[in-house]
């Protein structure tokens, strides 16, 4: 049991080596979400440009940078349902524009690729 507690707690040494280090690759693993999504395996890396009604993501950075990743559908996925381009000058847009637009969506992210002066991205998303 001792073996394994080492192992272990070298592994997580190792990793916040490779994460602390200026210009390092991202982890090969990424923690599950705060949505609950499932983890992921692969390089964590943005998705938000390539990002389609109908395809499903998940979200590979957490509650502090949100980072979404284009996945298969499945459990724990989130169904992108609406892609709406406007100036939401407060969060509250983004529930009432998703509301309107997508009904049944059960969350939302804005998008962090940068767009003309004034206008955001919001994906209204669903749990599979």
């Amino acid at each position: 049991m001792a073996a394994i507690a080492g192992i272990v707690g070298t592994v997580v040494t190792v990793a916040q080596w490779i994460e602390s280090r200026p210009n390092a690759d991202p982890p090969a693993a990424v923690a599950p979400s705060a949505t609950g999504a499932a983890a992921t395996t692969g390089i964590a890396t943005n998705d938000d440009a390539t990002i389609k009604v109908g395809l499903c993501v998940r979200d590979a950075g957490g509650v502090d940078t949100p980072q979404l990743k284009v996945t298969p559908c499945g459990p724990g996925a989130l169904l992108v349902l609406a892609r709406i381009e406007e100036d939401f000058s407060q969060e509250s847009d983004a529930v009432v524009a998703c509301q309107a637009q997508a009904p049944g969506y059960s969350d939302y992210h804005f998008s962090t690729v940068p767009q003309a002066a004034g206008t955001q991205v919001v994906y209204c998303l669903k749990e599979q």
